[in-house]
């Protein structure tokens, strides 16, 4: 029996120390879906506390608001993608999705499967 093999990509950005990579974008892609951190980040299977964490040292290494918040209480609090946080978050899928295509050319050409 013979397996099929893929290459995987994984697009990051670092500073002193990683704060962009898939789990960040499933984040906020999660937030942006149900409009709030809490449900994303349960969906994550990961504490409101650490996807807070994660957002502010986005936003604190990119120099910008990547979410927008709303207080909670009567008017039901919520979480939106900023402007600059969407723009960001959909240049650095297309980037993750061009560099995967890069990765499965590189393997074929190596390992002539094509």
């Amino acid at each position: 029996m013979s397996k099929t093999h893929k290459p995987e990509a994984v697009f990051r950005i670092r500073g002193d120390k990683v704060f962009w990579g898939p789990g960040m974008m499933e984040l906020l892609q999660r937030i942006d879906e149900t409009g709030s951190i809490k449900s994303a980040a349960a969906e994550m299977f990961m504490s409101y506390a650490k996807a807070r964490r994660l957002i502010a040292l986005a936003e604190a290494e990119l120099g910008f608001r990547i979410i927008e918040t709303r207080k909670g209480g009567a008017s039901h609090g919520g979480a939106a993608l900023s402007e600059k946080g969407r723009y960001y978050l959909e240049s650095c899928t297309a980037i993750q999705e061009e560099v995967q295509k890069y990765c499965v050319k590189c393997y074929d050409k190596y390992f002539n499967l094509k």
